[in-house]
């Protein structure tokens, strides 16, 4: 009698209970039928996030970028100082121009990790910043790099590993690696030329000749 007093007619529910009841049923006879609870449904949109009147977003992150070029750049100066040191056998100046580049390089790395987590923080749905169209704009143009760089890659050699902020594959012997320019005031640049190559694919896919930058100083639209 008391198991039977436990029982209540469907009608005798409220609307929240009932709501319960049907949920669980439902997820109780897909778990049995189809051996799952969720279907996951692709669906593709498109979407412009206009940065023109606000461009927060843009600005902030090409101070990271340049800042983080920045420290790049001192970061090979220093490099360089530490080669000519050990040639030198100065061990002083050896020491502390090891000392300047892995302050540098901390640096730049640590730059470069706030900038990979730029896109993760406006999908956070407590973000200041939030916005899912910018967020998936951001990660489908990241993804659409990693297809064409492999592409690429698998033109000449193998690729081992691809990700957003870097690519690691092998490349035959014989293929340029390390090229060195001299500049007209003597100095002498540096160039990877894998890296040149992909910086020049993403540059004519992906540059937008017609973003306008807002100059305080004339009151005016300047076109990048």
């Amino acid at each position: 009698n008391a198991d039977r007093r436990a029982y209540r007619r469907w009608h005798d529910l409220t609307e929240q209970e009932q709501a319960d009841e049907l949920i669980k049923r439902i997820r109780a006879f897909s778990q049995k039928a189809y051996k799952r609870l969720k279907k996951s449904e692709i669906q593709l949109r498109t979407n412009i996030v206009c940065q023109r009147e606000n461009p927060f977003y843009v600005d902030t992150v090409r101070a990271f970028r340049d800042r983080r070029y920045e420290y790049k750049k001192d970061l090979k100066k220093w490099r360089k100082r530490g080669e000519e040191a050990e040639q030198q056998q100065d061990l002083a100046k050896l020491a502390h121009a090891k000392d300047m580049e892995l302050l540098y390089d901390s640096l730049q790395l640590a730059h470069k990790c706030i900038l990979n987590s730029f896109y993760g923080y406006v999908m956070r749905k407590g973000a200041r910043w939030y916005s899912m169209p910018m967020a998936g704009i951001v990660t489908k143009t990241g993804a659409d790099l990693i297809k064409e760089a492999r592409v690429l890659v698998d033109g000449v050699g193998k690729p081992l590993e691809l990700d957003t902020d870097g690519v690691w594959c092998m490349l035959p012997k014989t293929f340029p690696e390390t090229f060195y320019l001299k500049l007209r005031d003597g100095r002498q640049l540096r160039m990877q030329y894998p890296c040149v190559v992909l910086n020049q694919d993403v540059n004519q896919r992906y540059s937008n000749n017609q973003y306008l930058t807002y100059v305080p100083e004339r009151d005016s639209w300047e076109r990048s």
